[in-house]
């Protein structure tokens, strides 16, 4: 009987545990490559992605021939979903020409999730996030440490080929996103010299009866330790992470309302002769009119093929969006070829129709969908 994912993983966080403590104990380098081979590997088997299929798993992978190799491409639907940069067992990840390397190369060829690791410690980054580097990364693990054994196993699950199909790492990325900028105004807010602390509290002491000073007040603040925390979520195939975000793209009914201010995607609908030449034959697609007040944030564009294929079939990043021949309408023009992506189809006797024209959406939830109507 096959095992399933969280056993084969346990498994194999428990074998490679046991290799690194040996490895320690001879006090040698194992160097990347053996690293790679003995640590690096089996947590890719064991998370479902296939070494020996190159649809699954590109060793050396570059988008270009000029470009500098990164050491696994994971892959879905002939797509890079995943950048892995693998380093020798023992190298300290702090190192930041690492980080910006493997971010960098993962912008530019659309890769949203990178992994570095040493083989025992894994650092998962948000590539596409709009923040400094340090604050593109999600979450740090370390397989040796045994105390956090469930907190390791859990999220290298997100890593997995099931999850990243579904987009998991996405949904718990914008809860975390959320509570860290939550965090940072309350930790802002609840300063002692901030006068609009010491008025609250001032105004609940009198509701108790024990009216005090502010003098007083300001000073039990200063002795205080005020500490804001927000438990990490630890993901379960029970249940999700409670933000509206997170809601949004797991949402079996229907989707979240979108708000106009959060389109980063723009769905057209092509006609097979004018999607194969243009659309997939030239990298771009002209006279359509988007919203100039939504040109900046549009960062990508989506093809849905209508009937037969009535389906989302493909997505490209956004290099520019132009004027076109003074039509006052615009040429969208792609920093690469469009990739394949669901297929997303229009629902049979669903709620929504089949799009006539442009719409807009987000790259997540669009990427998250089963159907038209897990979109809008």
């Amino acid at each position: 009987m096959a095992q399933s994912l969280p056993e084969s993983l346990a498994q194999a966080i428990q074998k490679v545990r046991l290799r690194i403590a040996r490895d320690r104990e001879l006090g040698s380098s194992i160097g990347e490559e053996n690293t790679k081979a003995t640590l690096v590997e089996p947590i890719l088997s064991a998370l479902g992605w296939n070494p020996e299929e190159l649809d699954e798993v590109r060793r050396e992978f570059r988008s270009k021939a000029k470009d500098k190799p990164v050491d696994y491409a994971l892959f879905l639907l002939r797509s890079p979903r995943v950048f892995v940069e693998a380093k020798a067992l023992g190298e300290d990840l702090n190192n930041r020409r690492w980080i910006s390397q493997i971010l960098s190369y993962a912008t530019v060829v659309g890769v949203e999730w990178c992994v570095l690791t040493n083989g025992d410690e894994y650092r998962i980054y948000n590539s596409h996030a709009p923040v400094d580097a340090e604050e593109k990364l999600f979450r740090v693990v370390r397989i040796s440490d045994a105390t956090e054994e469930r907190l390791t196993q859990q999220t290298l699950e997100l890593l997995s080929k099931e999850k990243v199909h579904d987009n998991q790492l996405s949904v718990f990325w914008k809860a975390q996103f959320i509570d860290r900028n939550v965090k940072r105004v309350l930790e802002e807010v609840l300063r002692p010299e901030d006068p609009r602390v010491v008025w609250l509290v001032r105004r609940q002491m009198r509701k108790l009866g024990t009216p005090l000073g502010v003098r007083d007040i300001r000073a039990s603040l200063k002795r205080a330790r005020i500490r804001i925390d927000f438990p990490i979520e630890i993901p379960t195939r029970k249940t999700e992470p409670q933000s509206n975000a997170g809601q949004a793209l797991v949402a079996k009914g229907r989707p979240r309302r979108l708000d106009s201010s959060e389109a980063d995607t723009v769905v057209i609908p092509a006609r097979k002769e004018g999607f194969r030449d243009v659309f997939l034959g030239e990298d771009r697609w002209y006279a359509v009119r988007i919203d100039a007040t939504k040109r900046t944030s549009i960062k990508y564009i989506a093809g849905y093929q209508v009937a037969p294929v009535s389906a989302i079939t493909h997505i490209a990043a956004v290099k520019s969006i132009e004027p076109w021949k003074g039509t006052g309408k615009v040429v969208v023009n792609f920093s690469e070829p469009a990739k394949q992506v669901g297929p997303i189809p229009l629902a049979k006797r669903g709620r929504v129709k089949a799009p006539q024209n442009l719409r807009y959406t987000t790259r997540d939830k669009l990427m998250a969908a089963k159907t038209l109507d897990h979109i809008w």
